[in-house]
C-alpha cells in the first residue's frame, strides 16, 4: 500500500485540487490499469476518501481497476491481506478501512464495493473514459513502443492526471508536462492535454 510514499503525497495534493474544483455530487472517476492484487487501487481510494472528508463533501467515486491476471483480481476483490502488508499504515487508517479476519486483515465491504475490479487486456480492450485520474505504473514497460504510442491518446484525462513511472512515457517524442513538485519523483502524475478519446 502507498508504494513510493513521496510520489503518493505529491499525487494527493494534485487530487485535492481536482476534487475541490469539481461540482458537488459530480462523479470522480479513476482507472487503475494493471491493478495486480489491488493495493494501489485501495491506496488511491483511501486517499480520495480522506480528501473528500477534509472538503466536507460526500464522496461520489467510481474506481475501475483492471488486470489480465484472474488470480490477482480475485485477491483484490477479496480485500484480504497479510498483517505485514498494512503494518506501515497509520493506525487510524487501519481501523477505518480494515477489519481482522483470522490471520489476515480485510478491507471493509463498504469500501471494497467502491471499486470495480475487472479483467482487461490493455492491447485489445477499449479503455474507460471521462476520467479524472489514470494510473498505469509498472504497466507500459512490458509493452512494445508501438503499443505505448497508441496508448498515449487513451491515457489522457479532460482536466485530470495520468500517472506513470518516469520510464513509462507512452510517447517519448511527445513531452509529458508535469508539476515540478511531482516530476522530480520516481513516479509522477502528469498533466496531459485532453483528446477526443476522453470526451
Amino acid at each position: 500500500f502507498f508504494r513510493d510514499t513521496a510520489a503518493f503525497e505529491a499525487l494527493k495534493s494534485q487530487l485535492e485540487e481536482i476534487a475541490a474544483r469539481k461540482p458537488a455530487g459530480e462523479e470522480f472517476r479513476v482507472w487503475v490499469a494493471g491493478c495486480a492484487t489491488g493495493e494501489e487501487a485501495y491506496s488511491i481510494l483511501f486517499s480520495l476518501l480522506s480528501i473528500f472528508k477534509r472538503l466536507g463533501r460526500e464522496p461520489n467515486l467510481k474506481i475501475f481497476a483492471s488486470d489480465l491476471d484472474q488470480e490477482a483480481l480475485a485477491q483484490a476483490r477479496s480485500g484480504l491481506y497479510d498483517e505485514a502488508d498494512v503494518a506501515d499504515l497509520p493506525a487510524e487508517m487501519r481501523d477505518t478501512y480494515f477489519v481482522a479476519n483470522g490471520r489476515f486483515v480485510e478491507v471493509r465491504k463498504s469500501v471494497r464495493e467502491m471499486i470495480v475490479f475487472a479483467r482487461q487486456d490493455l492491447v485489445q480492450s477499449p479503455p474507460f473514459v471521462r476520467l479524472d485520474l489514470v494510473t498505469c505504473r509498472n504497466v507500459l514497460i512490458y509493452l512494445s513502443q508501438n503499443c505505448k504510442a497508441g496508448f498515449s491518446k487513451f491515457f489522457t484525462t479532460p482536466c485530470g492526471l495520468t500517472e506513470f513511472f518516469t520510464s513509462e512515457n507512452p510517447n517519448p517524442r511527445r513531452p509529458i508536462f508535469s508539476p515540478p513538485s511531482i516530476a522530480r519523483r520516481k513516479s509522477f502524475a502528469a498533466w496531459i492535454p485532453c483528446t477526443e478519446a476522453c470526451r
